[in-house]
């Protein structure tokens, strides 16, 4: 009788043992496949949306706001806040002879960058960065991996978010494109 119960018990250990391993297998594997997918996102693109005209528009915006800054704006458009806000710009009479500016143009174009920074700051603080990062930094020529990574992304996860924020800016901003489909 004795050696049947010695039996069992090994039999009972061995299953619990390998219940208790495959148990632990599957916690990790659960574990692995949640933290490959942190950060994963599905992008929802609006049905409607032309890519394409949508992102030459907020390039176009995006390039006009760096030559108004230069024409009117005495700061560096490479110089931001740590939390990447950009301050509202305000009117300032110039009695200078180097600026040829009036002062109806120097008010449109302070206007136009004031309502590129308030687009701008609704923006997420991530987005922000791709923003900045991409355009917006004249003095560092940040390449897409180094953003990435400096990020906290794949480089792939990286072109999705950057792909996301300039839609979100195009909305931000009001310039969006709807395609004729």
């Amino acid at each position: 009788m004795d050696n049947n119960k010695v039996e069992i018990e090994i039999i009972f250990t061995l299953f619990f043992n390998n219940y208790f391993i495959i148990f632990k297998l599957t916690f990790i594997l659960l574990k692995m496949i949640e933290y490959s997918l942190k950060g994963a996102v599905t992008m929802v693109q609006p049905i409607n949306i032309s890519w394409s005209k949508t992102k030459k528009n907020v390039e176009q915006i995006i390039s006009k706001y760096i030559y108004y800054c230069l024409s009117v704006d005495n700061g560096s458009t490479s110089n931001i806040q740590d939390n990447f806000i950009l301050e509202k710009l305000e009117y300032t009479p110039i009695t200078s002879s180097y600026i040829n500016l009036n002062s109806e143009e120097r008010k449109a174009r302070i206007e136009f960058i004031n309502y590129f920074r308030f687009s701008f700051n609704k923006l997420t603080t991530d987005e922000r960065k791709i923003i900045y990062w991409t355009y917006l930094d004249k003095e560092n020529n940040y390449d897409d991996r180094y953003i990435a990574n400096n990020l906290g992304f794949s480089l792939g996860y990286y072109y999705i978010k950057k792909k996301e924020t300039l839609i979100r800016f195009a909305y931000s901003l009001g310039v969006e494109e709807v395609s004729d489909k």
